[in-house]
């Protein structure tokens, strides 16, 4: 070390890791303005070989990009050549971030949230990229948590946001220090979850009395895959509201999309994880998945599916799930062919993994996510097994039909699968939503399953609630025309009431019907088609005999009609003759 000569850019790499430790590769090439990350990887493993700086490598998950980054930290040796050189960030530069010093410095080598690291730091590396002079960065702050005392009730409370940073433009005298506030929106939580934290931004703008040119921006990434261009104008909407309920003027913000957020360059292929992750992701969020559903979710064997499922359990994320009761009806027995099931679930160390992987806190998770994990939570949800054994099947029959069809006649899948925990919204507790894709052209439906144990008044009550969201802003917020509602029942006489109940709301309600087909189980399994076939009927007239079926979506012009047995709503063959 004595006899090597730090450069330049040596330097510059050893200033911006005293700011900001744990740094990933890319980012360091995009704050030195490098073309190329390789570059800045070389530039970075002289320093290592050198002693000053080290890294550990960290696997962020699949949101975030399933390829393992480089975060990079200086050593004691880095920091005593940075103190020596006068490299190291001011204290000055600290007193600037946005609304003074934080109460306590977090404890960086204690830090378990490394996916929002990632995020922060690679939303930090864009904005400073699509500047258009060069800055440096003078402070960092992951996370950062600032104190409001509220002054009518004397309760302290925190306001908390990924990271803020503190920008200084190069080789430039006098000018003002710009302090950014970051948030990464990655898709895990609705866009009006995050209310509350802009509603306290405001109050700690009023508490510290800054004026409009001193107030920090608030820089939002939308990176998300699908409804992009909805996301961002959902946040400017956001953002105008709570001005408005606050009588305020609005934060200073700019939200923009991020689509290639999540993955750096080279990673695109990977950005859903491999295949362990996949499972570990499709068992958080939707519980009771048998490993058939697994392998025909994934398109994989079922041994595979096992071999999956064996490995996430030897790392104690997921085990077997273990019913004291289970009802029979639930299994869907067939003549000569008992079915065994084999399902898995979330251990509470799995859990916590979920969690840190969806940039959440564990019980936010559970809220908007629905994940299992723990023993109160397992209990409570099995009183429903057999409906979400049900709901699930039938997902799974829509995927499955759908991959057959594409095999015959081109474009066709079921794109998107929320759980009912994902779309709930207070009373409105759908059991899922799906968006299918017919030919570039998508269809998103609400899945309801009922096993005909529910009464006329449930009914109503669970329609009412349809009518009510379907009014109301976060609705509209949240989709680009209200969905249909697909009902599928276990019995023609629950399927007649349903009919009836929903032509009675909307007597009740008026304006325009809710888009309602309904079917049952036994027409899924006779139709050559299943959940796509003409065996749908209408709430239109519910009270006919022998009401007319139809297909819920548009047939192609020329396009075929399965000639094999449709797939079982309760069945899942095996292997990858899908």
């Amino acid at each position: 070390m004595k006899g090597m000569r730090v450069g330049p850019s040596g330097c510059a790499a050893l200033h911006l890791l005293a700011c900001c430790p744990r740094m990933p590769t890319g980012v360091v090439a995009r704050l030195l303005r490098m073309r190329h990350t390789r570059s800045a990887a070389q530039l970075l493993l002289r320093l290592r070989t050198a002693g000053l700086a080290r890294y550990e490598t960290a696997k962020p998950g699949p949101v975030v990009g399933a390829r393992g980054v480089r975060l990079w930290t200086l050593t004691a040796a880095g920091h005593e050549l940075v103190d020596r050189r006068g490299l190291a960030p001011s204290e000055e530069a600290g007193g600037l971030m946005p609304y003074g010093r934080p109460a306590r410095r977090p404890d960086t080598e204690r830090q378990r949230d490394t996916p929002m690291l990632v995020v922060a730091y690679r939303l930090l590396g864009h904005v400073v990229r699509e500047m258009d002079w060069p800055v440096r960065v003078a402070a960092w702050e992951h996370p950062w948590i600032r104190t409001l005392a509220h002054a009518e009730i004397g309760r302290e409370r925190h306001v908390r946001l990924p990271a803020a940073a503190v920008l200084v433009q190069d080789n430039l005298e006098g000018t003002q220090p710009r302090g950014l506030l970051l948030l990464p929106d990655v898709g895990t939580l609705p866009v009006a979850s995050y209310q509350p934290v802009l509603h306290r931004l405001i109050a700690l703008r009023l508490a510290a009395n800054v004026s409009q040119p001193d107030e920090p921006f608030l820089v939002v990434g939308v990176a998300v895959a699908v409804g992009l261009a909805a996301r961002v104008a959902a946040w400017q909407t956001l953002l105008q509201q709570v001005a408005r309920q606050a009588g305020e003027r609005p934060l200073r913000a700019r939200v923009f999309a991020w689509p290639d957020g999540m993955a750096v360059a080279g990673n695109q292929e990977r950005a859903l994880g491999d295949q362990a992750d996949q499972v570990l992701g499709l068992v958080a969020r939707h519980p009771l998945l048998e490993r058939q559903q697994l392998a025909v979710l994934l398109d994989v064997s079922e041994a595979r599916a096992g071999q999956l499922v064996r490995r996430l359990t030897a790392v104690g994320w997921i085990r077997s799930f273990k019913a004291a009761d289970v009802p029979p009806e639930a299994l869907g027995p067939r003549p000569g062919r008992p079915r065994r099931l084999s399902l898995v679930e979330l251990t509470p160390t799995g859990r916590r993994e979920v969690a840190r992987r969806l940039l959440l806190p564990a019980s936010v998770a559970a809220r908007h996510h629905g994940l299992l994990g723990n023993d109160a939570s397992t209990r409570q949800f099995s009183r429903h097994f057999a409906h979400t054994l049900g709901a699930n099947a039938v997902v799974v029959a829509f995927i499955l039909t759908a991959r057959r069809i594409a095999q015959r006649s081109g474009d066709e899948a079921l794109e998107e699968w929320r759980s009912a925990a994902a779309c709930a919204h207070g009373r409105f507790r759908p059991d899922g939503y799906g968006c299918y894709r017919r030919e570039g052209a998508r269809f998103g439906f609400f899945l309801e399953f009922d096993r005909g144990t529910e009464k006329a008044r449930e009914y109503a009550a669970k329609l009412d609630a349809y009518c009510r969201y379907r009014e109301s802003p976060a609705a509209k917020r949240a989709y680009a025309g209200f969905p249909t509602l697909l009902v599928v029942t276990t019995s023609g006489a629950a399927e007649a009431r349903f009919a009836s109940q929903a032509h009675l709301v909307q007597q009740r309600h008026g304006g325009s019907p809710l888009s309602i087909f309904l079917t049952t189980t036994s027409h899924i399994d006779a139709c050559p088609e299943g959940v796509l076939g003409p065996i749908w009927r209408s709430a239109a007239d519910p009270w006919a005999a022998e009401p007319v079926r139809i297909c819920w979506l548009p047939r192609l012009r020329g396009q075929q009609r399965l000639d094999s047995a449709g797939a079982d709503y309760r069945q899942v063959p095996t292997g990858r003759t899908l």
